[in-house]
């Protein structure tokens, strides 16, 4: 097997997404153990999220564990031991994305059992380590192609993609009376920058329609404008369809 050298890459959000995913995944010169570095775990969340809708990762074909964010709490041998059962005994014809969160609460037990599936795992199956630091045992790098890079979130952030994608999910009344909320508790201008970063990211992966980036900032300019806050809350929820 040929060993990837650690790269420690600080790169811009505008290139995250060229480069981890054209060239590690897309083009076939990739490792099969990814690791991204980063601070902030919402900006994590987001580069995960981009990593899923590229790879056309299925439902059914994500597997994600890993301790919490409680500084307490750490991923056991145990977990890694019933993580490593699942996937062998299951394959898959369709590309499949096994998620450790918080990798840096890796157990010493818990990485040591996982080296040898890092090195040699289970055909068209693909690790995602997520870390916001970088105390990691070194035996997990050297079968890692590692990235580190800053917060990519430097706008304030409310409203998740995760907690995004729940909206989208919501009936049209429910939708509309989330609007009502957001209205009265004076958080229609935050929700729109986070829709703005939202989109921002999937535009960036060629996900997003460009009609939607100019709704976003034809909103903005209503939202100075005074234009009655209910309609700008009404529009900004119908374009999460």
């Amino acid at each position: 097997m040929i060993v990837i050298m650690v790269q420690f890459c600080y790169v811009k959000i505008s290139m995250i997404a060229e480069k981890l995913l054209e060239k590690i995944f897309i083009n076939g010169q990739q490792n099969h153990a990814i690791l991204l570095i980063c601070p902030d775990t919402n900006s994590l969340e987001l580069e995960k999220d981009k990593i899923i809708k590229r790879l056309k990762i299925l439902p059914q074909s994500l597997i994600e564990i890993g301790a919490g964010d409680d500084k307490n709490l750490d991923t056991g041998i145990d977990e890694i031991k019933n993580l490593l059962k699942t996937i062998s005994r299951s394959s898959t014809t369709t590309s499949r994305l096994v998620v450790i969160k918080n990798a840096n609460k890796l157990t010493s037990g818990a990485a040591n059992c996982l080296l040898k599936t890092l090195e040699d795992p289970p055909l068209r199956t693909y690790f995602l380590l997520l870390a916001t630091n970088k105390n990691i045992i070194q035996t997990i790098l050297s079968r890692c192609q590692t990235y580190y890079f800053p917060n990519i979130v430097s706008e304030p952030y409310k409203f998740s993609s995760l907690e995004i994608n729940k909206i989208k999910n919501m009936s049209l009344k429910e939708k509309f009376d989330f609007g009502d909320q957001l209205i009265k508790k004076g958080e229609l201008d935050k929700f729109l920058v986070d829709l703005k970063i939202y989109y921002k990211n999937e535009f960036i992966n060629n996900i997003s329609d460009k009609n939607i980036i100019q709704s976003l900032l034809i909103s903005e300019k209503h939202l100075k404008a005074n234009v009655q806050p209910r309609i700008i809350a009404e529009n900004l929820l119908l374009l999460l369809s």
